[in-house]
């Protein structure tokens, strides 16, 4: 008998609910021309809103990385020889998210901003940047815009204008972080895709390349870490025993060529020098092959070390453009503004019940 007035009492409340529901429904449509005037402002507002946006150029650049791991133990003897701790890398270093992050840095941001732009050598990206940027020109003062427009002020600043040049850098880099984006587009490929979208075409393919080639390079640096010193060393050292050696040799021949009709009896005067120097020679020739073959090491190990970077695919023109679509935006701001209206409209009819009661 309980279980019947319980069930009686849940069919009552959810028959309220759907009366009350229908009724709220009625009471919202009963102002259709509120909800149409504020539908027609919704879809203006947001046809205006995207009207002032400009169409965008957009420069893809897909390369694959590939890490490798150098061989320690065909190393050992080198890195004893060279004192140091070996010839491998980090090779965990600016992997995954750590290398995205690495496109934000504020150095290498400058950089690209200072760097030229692809069709005009003489204007560099900073420069075109705020020429293409409104909001960001306007924030310029009058000693700023002069500034901007100087190109040896801005890549040699004197030391009494370093903080104006800062102010302006400062601007620009918080600005272009904006313009790009970095992603792994399959999570199980080592594949990364660095998109630019720019109001000027040229502008955007010059950002990508530059800021592709900037972080690409700092990148192989660091990962070849100590193996390129090694190799340097290497080289030099290989270099300077090449030339002693070949000293040597020509001492041999120079001490032949002074005694060309040498008396049979005073043979000493010819064979102590080029003796001399051939002692030297062959000493020179076993050191020079040593340090070939270790150099030849130094550079297996940075091949294995340093990760293979294939570009893929780069941006080329025309580049990919997205016009503002200015219907589909104020349709949606249309749709948000009945939606909000509605509920507003709702809860006025639920105080109203609740009031009466």
């Amino acid at each position: 008998m309980e279980n019947n007035k319980v069930i009686n009492s849940d069919e009552i409340s959810l028959k309220e609910v759907v009366l009350t529901a229908r009724a709220a429904l009625y009471y919202v449509f009963k102002y259709w021309y509120i909800l149409l005037i504020v539908g027609g402002i919704g879809y203006g507002i947001g046809y205006l809103y995207e009207g002032q946006k400009k169409k965008m150029y957009t420069a893809t650049t897909t390369f694959v990385l590939e890490s490798n791991t150098s061989p320690k133990g065909n190393m050992s003897g080198l890195s004893a020889f060279l004192g140091g701790g070996g010839g491998t890398g980090s090779v965990n270093l600016f992997q995954g998210e750590s290398l995205m992050e690495l496109y934000k840095s504020r150095t290498i941001l400058e950089e690209v901003l200072l760097s030229p732009m692809e069709d005009d050598s003489t204007t560099l990206l900073i420069q075109k940047l705020f020429s293409i940027n409104e909001k960001l020109e306007e924030k310029l003062t009058e000693t700023n815009r002069d500034l901007l427009e100087d190109t040896q002020f801005l890549l040699f600043p004197s030391p009494e204008r370093q903080r104006q040049r800062d102010s302006i850098m400062n601007g620009a880099v918080n600005v272009a972080k904006g313009y790009f984006s970095v992603s792994y587009p399959n999570p199980k490929a080592s594949m990364l895709q660095v998109n630019v979208s720019a109001e000027d075409e040229v502008f955007a393919r010059s950002f990508n390349q530059q800021i592709v080639d900037k972080v690409n390079t700092l990148y192989m640096e660091i990962k070849g870490g100590k193996s390129y010193e090694n190799v340097r060393i290497l080289q030099h050292k290989a270099d300077s025993v090449h030339r002693v050696l070949l000293s040597a040799i020509s001492r041999v021949a120079a001490s032949t060529d002074q005694t060309p009709n040498l008396n049979p009896t005073r043979g000493a005067l010819r064979q102590v020098p080029v003796q001399d120097a051939q002692v030297k020679v062959e000493a020179s020739r076993s050191l020079y092959a040593e340090f070939s073959r270790n150099l030849e090491m130094a550079r297996l190990s940075l091949d294995q070390e340093v990760p293979l970077i294939k570009i893929i695919d780069e941006a080329r023109y025309p580049l990919n453009v997205t016009n503002p679509n200015k219907n589909k935006i104020g349709i949606l701001g249309a749709i948000g503004g009945v939606l909000l209206t509605g509920l507003l409209l709702t809860m006025v009819y639920v105080f109203k019940q609740i009031m009466k009661d």
